[in-house]
Parts: C-alpha cells; sequence; structure tokens
C-alpha cells in the first residue's frame, strides 16, 4: 500500500518499500550479503521496520553466525510489534541465539542475571560495530563505481588508435587493487568490482600468486582488479 505524505512524497508500507521487496528478492536467489544490506537500508530509512529487522536477524543467525546481532534484531522486532502473531516465534529465535551465544563463552553455561546484562551490552557494541561496517561497505561501494567509472574514461581516451600504441609497446596499464573486507567473498567482490558475481574466477586468476584457493582471503589483503 502507498500513501502520500503532507509534503507529497509516497510513503510505503514497510513490505512494499523498493529496498525491502530487492531484500527478498536476493534471498530467493540465495544472495545474503546483498540481502542484509537491503533490509538494514530500510531499517536506516525508516523508523518503523520489524520486517526488516526480523529478515535481518535471521540472517544473522542462520547464514552469518552472528548470534548477537541476531539478538538485537528480533529484540527490535518485538519493541516495534509485542503483540504480532510471531511474537512467539521471535522470542524462541531470541533464546536459540543465546544459546548459540552461550557456546562461544569460555568454559561455562550461559545463565541469567549478570551475565544477560553482559549480553545487552554486548548487542550494543555488536549493532555499532554492524553501523560501521554498513557505513564502510557503502563508501566502498561507492568509491568501487567511481574507479569504474574513472577506468571506463581512461580506456576510452587511450585506445582512440590502438593499434599505434600497440606499436609503442608502452607501459601496461596498472591494474585496479581491492583491499579485503570482513565477509568478503571472490563472488561478493566480483559483484561490487564488475557487477558481476560470474566473473570471480577473473579475480582469482589475476592473484594466483597470493591464493591457494579460493576461499584464501584475509581481511587487509591487497588484490589486483583485472581490467574489464
Amino acid at each position: 500500500m502507498i500513501s502520500c505524505s503532507p509534503g507529497g512524497r509516497a510513503v510505503f508500507e514497510e513490505t512494499d518499500e523498493p529496498e525491502y521487496v530487492r531484500g527478498k528478492k536476493f534471498l530467493r536467489q540465495g544472495e545474503d550479503e546483498q540481502a542484509l544490506l537491503a533490509f538494514l537500508r530500510v531499517i536506516d530509512n525508516r523508523t518503523d521496520s520489524p520486517e526488516s529487522h526480523l529478515e535481518a536477524g535471521l540472517i544473522y543467525l542462520n547464514d552469518m553466525n552472528q548470534p548477537i546481532l541476531a539478538i538485537y534484531h528480533f529484540m527490535k522486532f518485538l519493541e516495534l510489534r509485542p503483540d504480532a502473531k510471531q511474537a512467539p516465534e521471535v522470542e524462541s529465535l531470541i533464546d536459540t541465539a543465546k544459546k548459540e551465544f552461550a557456546r562461544t563463552l569460555p568454559g561455562r553455561p550461559f545463565q541469567s542475571g549478570v551475565e544477560q546484562t553482559d549480553l545487552l551490552e554486548v548487542v550494543e557494541r555488536q549493532r555499532e560495530e554492524s553501523d560501521r561496517l554498513k557505513n564502510r561497505i557503502s563508501r566502498l561501494e561507492r568509491e568501487n563505481q567511481e574507479l569504474r567509472r574513472r577506468l571506463g574514461t581512461l580506456s576510452a581516451t587511450a585506445n582512440p588508435g590502438s593499434s599505434s600504441s600497440n606499436r609503442s609497446g608502452g607501459a601496461a596499464e596498472q591494474p585496479a587493487v581491492y583491499v579485503v573486507q570482513p565477509g568478503d567473498t571472490l563472488s561478493s567482490i566480483a559483484r561490487k568490482v564488475f557487477g558481476s558475481s560470474a566473473r570471480w574466477e577473473e579475480i582469482f586468476q589475476a592473484n594466483r600468486n597470493l591464493l591457494r584457493s579460493p576461499n584464501d582471503l584475509r581481511v587487509g589483503q591487497e588484490l589486483r582488479v583485472p581490467g574489464e
């Protein structure tokens, strides 16, 4: 459903928000990272976004092994929709996430009381870290788009007479560099840089001297990005 705000701007129901619809589409395609980013954008843009909190919590719990962040988003859902029919199920999901978190504690079972207070503090710290990572990802996406635009401009200006440049034996074009971020895979990097995850093998082949396998990525590692 769509209505209009007093200023005349279209106001969507949460589940009709373009980013929410994109997030659900990414989920169907198995692209969990992109789905999560879409749901987080809905949360950023709306004060009332329980469904996006629920979807984000499920991704953090089931796909990214981040129970603390999952708990935060499940609690936000219950805060916004305490009487929702899904509320009992979400409370059960919180218990599941707590048990998953308890397994990471050094040699002691999860208890209530003081540990519950500690858990809430951890949730808040994890939420802040998630916000920082999300802002960093958005900045990197903008930088990658600008880099691709500049590379396209350089390619167009450098190759009007490619035969003469080939005869002159000029210096080879310097490849772009991508710095590996937390949660990156070759597929997600290819999607950011080329707009298609299918081109991950090009990045792998360009960095065979650094990567023993497609999964041999380390945060902070600098990868050469082959030209388009």
